[in-house]
């Protein structure tokens, strides 16, 4: 199996800056970021609409929580706000 922490969906701002600040605009990297982004939203899709912590991808496809607690990080909302600006 894999697992994600929560502190990775920041990945999702980081490709989509990575992507506007080169000479040229790189589409693939910005591609990059919004599967992550979206990836973690997918997180978020549990009765409380908190994400956990750590998710695992059991057969490729579906999130499982680890660690049922919410600690307040801006990792989600931060790409997300990205992901809005730049899209």
């Amino acid at each position: 199996f894999h697992k994600r922490d929560h502190q990775v969906c920041f990945g999702g701002a980081m490709f989509a800056l990575a992507a506007q600040e080169w000479p040229r605009y790189r589409s693939d990297w910005m591609d990059v970021g919004l599967g992550l982004a979206e990836t973690c939203h997918e997180m978020y899709r549990t009765p409380t609409g908190l994400g956990p912590e750590i998710v695992d991808f059991l057969d490729g496809a579906d999130l499982t929580p680890r660690a049922w607690k919410y600690i307040l990080r801006p990792e989600a909302a931060e790409s997300w706000l990205y992901m809005w600006r730049y899209t």
